[in-house]
């Protein structure tokens, strides 16, 4: 949730944040994500020692379930088919998922992991802490359009939580944000630091962010935004009517 934080700060201190760079992530937690993060609450939920939270001994069969329905989202069915697993050292998909998936879930304790997850459902930069920063009142395009700060959009192109669209969406209404997609197979995971073409992608746009002038100086950016231009002809765009759930 790190770039829903991103764009959080951006929005409640744009007199402090000159720069920012989001990955793998978006400025509101779409629907369809809120359903994941609701698929996975119920498969722990389910375990018998869960006992509404106050257990005795951690439900570990719920804890795997939250980790086997995380590992279908986590990458992507591209990396899935092209059994990429085995970059990793993973003799099977079982073995991916019983070894990366269940390690980390079974690490954690249960009730951490469900605090986890009802942050990131809460997540919306429209809806700051209370006294934090500017009042939204829930109104994503005026939170988006209250950045100043100079920043770079970088979802995964096959991230299966953040979706690339929602990033278009932030693009159209932070005046100089660029919109420039990681281009992997590897979802959400192209941003956590395992695969090296992603990694070399993500550190050349912070090298160029950091190479130009902060937010409050210079014009907008002159980049690549065809993406952006082509959902706005494809859409029929229009900015008086356009609200996040259209994407």
């Amino acid at each position: 949730m790190g770039a829903m934080q991103t764009y959080l700060w951006a929005s409640m201190f744009p007199d402090m944040v000159e720069r920012a760079l989001p990955f793998c992530g978006s400025p509101r937690t779409a629907d369809h994500n809120y359903a994941f993060l609701d698929a996975i609450k119920f498969a722990l939920e389910a375990d018998q020692d869960w006992n509404n939270g106050f257990y005795e001994l951690e439900p570990i069969r719920g804890q795997k379930g939250f980790a086997c329905v995380y590992a279908s989202y986590g990458t992507s069915q591209t990396w899935y088919r092209r059994q990429l697993w085995k970059s990793l050292n993973y003799t099977s998909r079982e073995d991916f998922v019983i070894r990366f998936w269940e390690a980390r879930m079974l690490a954690k304790d249960a009730n951490n992991l469900l605090s986890h997850v009802n942050t990131w459902q809460l997540g919306d930069i429209s809806d700051p802490p209370m006294g934090a920063g500017p009042v939204y009142t829930l109104d994503v395009v005026r939170a988006l359009r209250g950045i100043t700060a100079r920043m770079i959009l970088m979802p995964s192109m096959s991230d299966m939580y953040f979706r690339d669209q929602e990033n278009i969406f932030a693009a159209i209404f932070i005046r100089r944000a660029e919109y420039r997609p990681i281009p992997s197979v590897w979802g959400h995971q192209a941003g956590g630091g395992i695969n090296p073409t992603d990694i070399f992608f993500i550190d050349r746009a912070v090298r160029d962010l950091l190479a130009r002038p902060p937010g409050q100086e210079g014009g907008d950016f002159e980049g690549d935004q065809s993406e952006v231009k082509k959902w706005k002809i494809d859409h029929h765009f229009n900015e008086d009517t356009l609200s996040f759930d259209d994407f």
